[in-house]
């Protein structure tokens, strides 16, 4: 059977932002404590999985930057030094296209690709669990579904919907991410636009105004990538830097500073990012892979979240430990993990619904395997479990299964890998809140999980246990 790289190439190019984005869920997303000790929130955890969360709490412990940047140079200084991965690719991964007929030498031929209407390019599902799902479609507009109490749908109400609706003021959308109640745009121009809530300055203009119109960042010309956290965006530039804004609580921003009453309003660049390759944030943290196959991460650290062996936050971009050849980097709650360039894929930080894969439930401040995953192309860590398409078409995932969020049927929490009945060509996959979305090759899209707000996209505010089609 041949791989589906190039016809993949030729009919669209697909680039999903695994933001995931932001949440009003688990794991203590509130504090002000620059290093990430701080003690958690308890409205911020799901009903459903509150009484199994772990007790992180700890007292408030105030650190200098000063010091902090001493202790960031030194974690980074003693991480031994990777191996040689050679010429990795950082384009999108692609998967074997099925086939449709035996060649006149009895070998597969690869299917035709026909695709509708309206197709998807990309999706990404909020990490919020009131939440919503984006979309960008091959026409470059955006859509979106789902809960919309403060415009974050962008169609200049603040209602509901259970069907996609057009975002407006979004002209040559190439991918879309979304945030806690807001969500941004990357255009053709490079350029990038928000709406939503603004409360920390997530729209990078200097306001703090929220606005239910797609809305420029300022200072963003060059934009080949844009991921939004719980409520702080990036940008990767073409230059390879970063730039960030937003809510800096936490350092997530990844200048040096952290401030709980000062958000960052506008751009700034995260410091000693030069070579960025693929950039993912999660709720108060942020990731990178870099060009030698290296994952930076900054922000909140409490958990284990950026894999650097310490709980601690940094407000500065610090090494994940043990980890190489990496290709894409996705970042959850309190989690994050790391596709590899050889199919494997890594995770860390809390693993107290399973959500790491490796058939445990504990917190591991380094990678750590997932159990039975050695050809994935693509992974997505959600609030509190993490999917992964494989080359084969076929999505698995794990963690946290109280809304049926994992498709296999059930509401059974799962510490390895569980396959999703009924998908056999998806090529993308994006785990939120308490849902999940697949991108399938001929541009339709499937979601499963909770769907109070409508976020399935099926027209309904039915939960599904297991996928269902959206409906452009």
């Amino acid at each position: 059977m041949r791989t589906g790289a190039a016809l993949i190439a030729s009919v669209m190019r697909l680039r999903l932002i695994f933001s995931c984005g932001a949440v009003l869920s688990a794991l203590g997303c509130e504090g002000s404590n620059v290093i990430g000790l701080r003690v958690p929130d308890a409205t911020l955890f799901d009903a459903a999985d509150a009484a199994d969360a772990p007790d992180e709490s700890a007292p408030d412990v105030m650190i200098a930057p000063d010091v902090i940047d001493v202790l960031d140079a030194s974690m980074d200084a003693d991480v031994p030094d990777v191996p040689a991965c050679g010429m990795l690719d950082f384009d999108v991964p692609t998967v074997d296209v099925p086939a449709r007929d035996g060649g006149a030498d009895g070998s597969d031929v690869s299917a035709d690709v026909v695709l509708p209407a309206a197709p998807a390019m990309q999706v990404e599902a909020s990490l919020a669990n009131t939440g919503f799902t984006c979309f960008g479609l091959t026409s470059a507009e955006g859509r979106c579904v789902g809960d919309n109490n403060l415009g974050q749908l962008g169609d200049g109400s603040n209602v509901a919907r259970a069907r996609p609706v057009v975002v407006g003021n979004l002209f040559g959308a190439r991918a879309l991410t979304t945030g806690d109640a807001f969500a941004c745009a990357l255009l053709d121009n490079g350029t990038v636009r928000c709406w939503g809530a603004n409360a920390y300055g997530q729209f990078g203009d200097g306001s703090m105004t929220d606005r239910r119109a797609a809305t420029p960042v300022a200072n963003i010309t060059s934009a080949v990538q844009v991921s939004a956290g719980q409520n702080h965006v990036c940008a990767r530039l073409g230059d390879g830097t970063v730039q960030c804004w937003g809510r800096n609580h936490e350092g997530q921003v990844g200048n040096g500073t952290a401030s709980a009453t000062m958000p960052q309003t506008m751009p700034a660049a995260v410091v000693g990012l030069t070579d960025a390759r693929h950039l993912d944030l999660g709720a108060n943290a942020s990731c990178a892979v870099l060009g030698d196959g290296t994952v930076r991460c900054w922000g909140a650290g409490s958990v284990g979240q950026l894999g650097d062996g310490t709980a601690m936050g940094r407000t500065l971009p610090v090494r994940v430990r043990n980890l190489a050849c990496a290709v894409r980097v996705s970042v959850g709650v309190g989690h994050a993990c790391a596709l590899v360039a050889d199919g494997t894929v890594q995770c860390w930080g809390s693993g107290t619904f399973g959500q790491l894969g490796n058939g445990a439930m504990a917190m591991t401040t380094a990678p750590v395997a997932v159990m039975g995953l050695a050809s994935a192309v693509d992974v997505s860590a959600g609030a509190l479990h993490t999917c992964a398409v494989q080359r084969d078409g076929a999505v698995r995932c794990w963690g946290a299964n109280s809304s049926g969020q994992l498709g296999d049927g059930t509401t059974t929490n799962a510490t390895t890998p569980v396959t999703v009945p009924g998908i056999t060509t998806a090529v993308r996959v994006s785990a939120g809140g308490r849902h999940t979305c697949a991108l399938l090759l001929d541009g339709a899209v499937r979601c499963w999980g909770v769907n109070t707000s409508g976020q399935l996209g099926d027209g309904t505010t039915t939960d599904a246990r297991g996928p269902v089609s959206v409906m452009f």
